[in-house]
């Protein structure tokens, strides 16, 4: 059987990723070059790594597809273990923004703030792209927070719709605060303690210029 047939335009060369000197790479360490090419918009590792070839050609030896698609699993399965929890929280400069205090707010006080809008992009790009993706979309592996308000866009009630925002305003602040875990393994670290809420707030404001849904 020949290789497997290239794509129809120019990719990233992952030979380095899953061979090195034409020997099957093993290891994570190996195949951490991957993690830089991840945030590119529209790339699909696994896709791509299932088109093409990538210095692999397939024999009349079953033992060699094994090994390539052993590869593949291998690198997609590294990439899904980088996108959860191993993200170290950054501060951020808040400067600028009317101050909170110390109790936390149920509901996002800085909504359309221009000013909390910048600040809001630049520490969403620093704490939450890695796994969420640039521009808040999502590779597929964390929730896309474009689709966050999702379900109070579709209200018709003002009420209710308003009621709605709030919620997930909730939501969302205990989330960042308090990080998610699962049977022990921690996919979102606790944010509280290196942001401030008017960190956390200028984020959702951010992120609300990149709904899904328009409210």
């Amino acid at each position: 059987m020949g290789p497997l047939p290239s794509p129809a335009a120019p990719a990233p060369d992952f030979g380095a990723v899953v061979t090195t000197k034409g020997k099957f790479c093993t290891s994570l360490e190996q195949i951490g070059v991957a993690q830089r090419l991840r945030n590119i918009k529209g790339f699909d590792l696994l896709s791509y790594l299932m088109e093409t070839h990538v210095k692999l050609r397939y024999s009349s030896h079953p033992r060699n597809a094994w090994r390539w698609l052993g590869a593949t699993a291998l690198a997609a399965a590294s990439m899904a273990a980088w996108a959860h929890g191993d993200v170290t929280p950054q501060a951020v400069d808040t400067t600028g923004l009317p101050k909170l205090g110390d109790q936390w707010r149920s509901e996002n006080p800085y909504r359309a703030n221009d000013t909390a809008i910048k600040i809001g992009t630049s520490a969403y790009n620093q704490n939450c792209a890695r796994c969420h993706g640039i521009e808040a979309i999502s590779g597929g592996i964390a929730p896309d927070l474009r689709k966050l308000d999702n379900d109070c866009a579709a209200l018709k009630d003002a009420g209710r719709k308003a009621a709605c925002a709030k919620e997930n305003d909730d939501f969302f602040l205990n989330t960042v605060r308090h990080g998610r875990t699962r049977n022990g393994a921690v996919y979102m670290p606790p944010f509280e303690g290196t942001m401030n809420q008017e960190a956390i707030w200028s984020i959702k404001a951010y992120l609300e210029t990149r709904r899904d849904k328009p409210m």
